[in-house]
């Protein structure tokens, strides 16, 4: 699904469900990517179906200044916001890319719900790479190419798995500001305290 973070009280209406009530607990988030761990409270994207998912709408965060928007749309599946932009680009006449980010992607994986092969797999159908022999997607085997498409996350081991399973596309590693994340990162196998100095916030 398209959000920001796997808690679902901070976008949408979920604390309005009498039905969700027993789902609200606290865990203890430690994505191991330089961003800060620590216990959060709410309700969790993967302790829903997405049937569930789909009866909630969404807010602004700010809960002293409701949007005018609140409570008419719900979240969106990843399959759909590629649906989304593919009919934009025929709209407009030229291709969009996309920029998607597997987020939390070690606290994913460490519950038993890796994200890469979903991942992979709607970029595939959606036209974005195809796979040759060895089940790589790759972005020349695109029929039609449908756009560039920029993968980007915290965890460098998801970006490890995507570049693993993709060729063509570009992998992006985001750092979190501060000692602790330039201590997560490195860049050709240095420590990238330099690299940071000098503006350079990429990993291939």
């Amino acid at each position: 699904m398209v959000m920001h973070g796997n808690e679902l009280s901070r976008t949408s209406d979920v604390s309005l469900h009498p039905e969700f009530a027993d789902r609200y607990t606290t865990k203890f988030i430690d994505d191991g990517t330089g961003v800060t761990p620590g216990n959060v409270t709410g309700w969790f994207s993967e302790d829903f179906t997405w049937e569930e998912v789909s009866t909630l709408r969404l807010r602004t965060v700010n809960d002293d200044n409701p949007g005018p928007m609140d409570g008419i749309y719900g979240f969106l599946k990843f399959d759909e916001m590629l649906d989304y932009v593919g009919e934009l680009s025929e709209q407009l006449g030229w291709k969009v890319g996309v920029y998607p980010e597997t987020k939390l992607a070690n606290y994913f994986a460490s519950i038993d719900l890796p994200l890469e092969d979903g991942f992979v797999a709607s970029l595939e159908s959606h036209g974005y790479c195809g796979y040759d022999e060895n089940k790589v997607c790759q972005a020349t085997l695109a029929d039609p190419a449908t756009g560039p498409a920029v993968l980007q996350s915290f965890s460098q081991e998801s970006l490890r798995r995507l570049e693993a399973m993709t060729e063509g596309l570009t992998t992006v590693c985001l750092i979190n500001g501060g000692s602790v994340g330039v201590n997560k990162v490195s860049v050709d196998g240095k420590e990238a305290d330099e690299a940071l100095i000098k503006g350079i916030g990429e990993y291939r």
